[in-house]
């Protein structure tokens, strides 16, 4: 039987740095593995930060702020060249105003302070340095960097609108951090951010196409007003901000409409659509304006939210009351027993329900002088003084 021997010095050596060797490599891929999970997050917390409600400059806030805390980079940035061709920032994590000492160019007549980050505008393409000391187009910038603790970059295009809109940029402490994965990471997270601005664009796009409707156009949340455009605000005379958070029936001039509206509301949760004609609303003027509501609910199945478009229909309403108040003097004056009677009964109907205050018939005598045969409504005497 062989009995193992005890471990000379020199042997019991190089089993110590190979095994030491091996914990450092395995040290090395956690470390890697870690790294390139926060890069996941950074990703996911890119395509997670896009609101509607948020602007453009708070959504590339959260992007950079993202990058360093969560992918743990130096710094991060988004810029935008001036008339001039300097890129200044629109958003930024990071010293990166110290980074951009002197600014980085996009003008032609500068190709010196391209650097990495005209490089990424000019060409359209991704940008990404290893090790910036080995990059000559860095060396405006190289000095400052190694102070700042700065390894490797990165500079990528924002696209909109069809075309490089802006370049999304990093920096970190280490050289060699964009390999084939971070890499992907970050084309991803650039492509998420230009469908993020996208959108915004699209949605600022429609919310103008409904300002420049000529038919109101509300959101109610509930029985609350949420949003309305600006020709809804319009037709009851004040702004699209006076109206926000105000009861439904806010807008009618006439509460007698309240349980028209209430039921029109309970057929809308019922149907998912509702329609109301002639509601009066408060016009601008002090007169009211006549309106046709029509409602559609936006969720499926019903929810709270639903869309309600005003009408203008006073020219309308106003024509048909004419027509069936001319219908109505007509039938009068046939139904009147004399000539006195029928003129009378004319100026009657024709004030009665109609958008006239006053009615005056009046015939020229044989001198040429007008004489009134018959007046009504309010002030109708004036005349014959």
């Amino acid at each position: 039987m062989r009995v193992p021997r005890p471990l000379l010095p020199a042997s019991r050596h190089l089993a110590t740095l190979a095994e030491g060797a091996r914990d450092n490599g395995q040290r090395k891929r956690l470390q890697r593995l870690e790294r390139l999970n926060g890069f996941n997050a950074f990703l996911a917390r890119v395509g997670m930060a896009f609101d509607p409600a948020m602007d453009e400059t708070a959504l590339l806030h959260a992007a950079c702020e993202a990058a360093t805390r969560t992918a743990r980079l130096r710094a991060a940035f988004v810029a935008r060249p001036d008339a001039g061709g300097d890129f200044h920032p629109l958003a930024y994590s990071g010293p990166v105003p110290q980074l951009h000492d002197p600014a980085f160019s996009a003008s032609p007549d500068m190709p010196a302070r391209h650097g990495h980050v005209g490089r990424a505008w000019h060409d359209r393409q991704p940008v990404f340095c290893a090790d910036i000391a080995q990059e000559d187009d860095l060396r405006p910038w190289q000095a400052r960097m190694r102070k700042l603790d700065v390894r490797s970059c990165a500079a990528l295009p924002l696209w909109r609108a069809g075309r490089v809109w802006a370049v999304f940029g990093v920096y970190d402490a280490q050289d060699d951090t964009f390999d084939p994965a971070v890499r992907t990471i970050l084309l991803d997270a650039v492509a998420g951010l230009s469908r993020a601005l996208r959108t915004q664009d699209e949605l600022r796009s429609r919310a103008a196409q409904i300002d420049r409707s000529q038919v109101g156009i509300v959101l109610l949340r509930d029985t609350r007003i949420h949003r309305a455009n600006a020709f809804a605000a319009a037709l009851v005379g004040c702004t699209p901000n006076d109206l926000h958070n105000a009861p439904a029936d806010a807008i009618l001039a006439d509460r007698t409409h309240g349980p028209q509206l209430e039921r029109a509301q309970a057929q809308l949760r019922d149907t998912g659509q509702a329609r109301l004609s002639g509601v009066h609303l408060p016009g601008p003027d002090g007169q009211d304006v006549i309106a046709d509501l029509s409602a559609v609910m936006l969720d499926d199945p019903p929810g709270t939210d639903s869309v309600w478009t005003i009408e203008n229909v006073t020219a309308r309403e106003e024509t048909q009351r004419l027509y069936r108040a001319l219908i109505n003097a007509v039938s009068a004056m046939l139904a009147a027993e004399d000539e006195a009677e029928k003129c009378r009964a004319v100026c009657d109907t024709l004030v009665d329900g109609t958008l006239f205050n006053a009615v005056w018939l009046a015939q020229p005598d044989l001198s040429g002088r007008i004489r009134v045969r018959a007046h009504a409504g309010k002030g109708g005497d004036v005349i014959t003084g």
